[in-house]
């Protein structure tokens, strides 16, 4: 059985330079040409979901499970609440600075098995 630990921050720009201190976030680069100053290349930035012994699960904004839907159509007529936060969960050993946000939610959305 993995062990999942979660967290929540106020919402993902917050979480980006947090998540960066260990590199499980890595902005956007982009690569100029020095003789020419152009834009040779950007690359997008990404989460780091896995190494050898951990996992990071990027859930981002979970809602509630209150929308609206006209049973007719299937048309939403409501959508569905945001729950307060953005999300991640993380199986094995994580980096102290997250222990800030960690939560011990009473009914996970998603868990590692």
């Amino acid at each position: 059985m993995t062990i999942t630990t979660f967290f929540r921050f106020t919402d993902e720009a917050e979480a980006q330079p947090v998540l960066q201190l260990d590199g499980y976030y890595i902005p956007e680069e982009i690569i100029i040409d020095e003789e020419t100053g152009e834009v040779i290349e950007t690359i997008p930035a990404y989460y780091k979901t896995a190494d050898l012994a951990w996992a990071l699960d990027v859930i981002g904004t979970i809602y509630n499970d209150d929308a609206v839907i006209d049973p007719d159509t299937g048309e939403v007529i409501t959508p569905p609440t945001p729950m307060p936060g953005w999300h991640i969960n993380f199986s094995g050993p994580y980096a102290e600075n997250l222990e800030t946000y960690r939560i011990e939610p009473q009914h996970p959305y998603r868990k590692f098995l």
